[in-house]
């Protein structure tokens, strides 16, 4: 039966729904994948078209759109390049203009970079609370020209390294190394730049303290460093030497890293380091990303993304009978136990409660009669009292 939400009887977000099933949402809402309710947002592996959640391309893990050119991650051991995704590469940054997104949440802080206006290619992201400072790296003579101040870079930085308007440049033979302001201090999340360099290394990226020690400015530490270097070392993700955590990822180097997603059977967990084979409260374990993903802010518990894919609720919503929905009212016949956050069914005689037993009614089922200023429902009445056909 097809009914409106202004019936009341869709789920949120839908205005209209089929048996609970949306079949059209509210602006701001999508229709999800297998008949879920209106979300506001996909799940990975689709994006939003139009009113709906379209699925990405099969190599992708995360889309803006249905081809293996709208990738923005990838599945496997591979990341989006220039045209689709493939595996890491190994082409030189020499010469060609990078743009660089740095993106701060409560966990981490997270490294992309951007070829020719083309789809982000993640490169890595530290967990927080580590202090993260702008960093470049010079392994012989070479130069880096930004498309922004180089004064926040200008902070701690080695001999032979010279500051020119918008270009940092080494003079020297050996390794050079300047470290910039911090990226809150600095507050620069988007730059570009390009590297100059003939025969010699160069790296332009973040480095992490995680001790409090001091960066060496004439040794290459990559022990906290993501980078966008020249050459082969082209996306490099550098194992961290920061919380021991344990590690099932797939990098594009092929050993353990910060994962951008971890090995089947493992899940991202919340600290975006750690791969394991559970999930904490509150998500749940997503095997096409292999990642823990959040639950529906009304699900306490979960096996996916939407309010239908419940195992318990959180407060103030109740598990629905013979249901995985979570809801904030109970059908007909049930009533909201506020222990278990389910709806319980009524006794037999009352067909609306507050309670299991019959002395909890607010109205009752047929041949039950709500007795005088009570809420106990039952098969008589006092003598002195005539039945209503209401039962109530």
């Amino acid at each position: 039966m097809l009914v409106t939400r202004a019936l009341g009887l869709c789920p949120p977000g839908c205005t209209t729904c089929s048996d609970e099933e949306c079949l059209e949402c509210l602006s701001g809402y999508y229709l999800q994948p297998d008949g879920q309710p209106c979300e506001t947002s996909c799940p990975s592996g689709y994006y939003i078209g139009g009113t709906s959640c379209k699925p990405c391309h099969s190599s992708c893990l995360t889309c803006n759109g249905p081809s293996q050119n709208d990738c923005l991650s990838c599945k496997g051991n591979s990341s989006p390049n220039l045209t689709h995704c493939a595996g890491c590469s190994t082409s030189s940054v020499v010469g060609r203009p990078f743009s660089v997104h740095i993106e701060q949440s409560r966990n981490y802080i997270l490294f992309t970079k951007i070829n020719d206006s083309k789809a982000p290619m993640y490169v890595g992201f530290f967990p927080k609370p580590q202090r993260v400072f702008h960093w470049i790296a010079f392994k012989g003579p070479g130069s880096v020209t930004l498309n922004i101040s180089a004064s926040a870079f200008q902070n701690y930085y080695a001999d032979d390294v010279i500051f020119d308007g918008n270009t940092i440049s080494y003079q020297g033979t050996g390794i050079g190394v300047v470290l910039g302001q911090s990226v809150d201090v600095a507050n620069i999340m988007d730059y570009t730049f390009n590297i100059t360099a003939k025969e010699s290394f160069v790296c332009v990226g973040l480095k992490a303290s995680f001790s409090g020690d001091q960066v060496p400015l004439t040794a290459l530490d990559w022990g906290s460093s993501i980078d966008v270097c020249t050459d082969s070392l082209d996306n490099l993700v550098l194992q961290p030497q920061g919380p021991i955590g344990t590690y099932n990822c797939t990098s594009c180097t092929g050993g353990p890293a910060y994962c951008d997603y971890c090995d089947m059977g493992q899940y991202l967990q919340t600290d975006l380091v750690t791969c394991l084979a559970t999930c904490p409260a509150n998500y749940w374990a997503d095997s096409f990303s292999n990642i823990c993903s959040e639950c529906s802010s009304s699900c306490a518990s979960c096996t996916g993304p939407s309010s239908s894919n419940c195992i318990s609720c959180n407060v103030g919503f109740y598990l629905q009978p013979n249901s995985t929905k979570c809801r904030n009212t109970c059908p007909q016949g049930y009533f909201t136990n506020n222990q278990t956050l389910t709806c319980d069914p009524c006794n037999i005689a009352c067909s609306s409660c507050t309670g299991s037993t019959n002395i909890m009614c607010q109205s009752c089922q047929a041949n039950f009669y709500l007795q005088p200023d009570s809420t106990t429902c039952l098969n008589y009445c006092p003598t002195d009292i005539i039945r209503r056909n209401t039962n109530v």
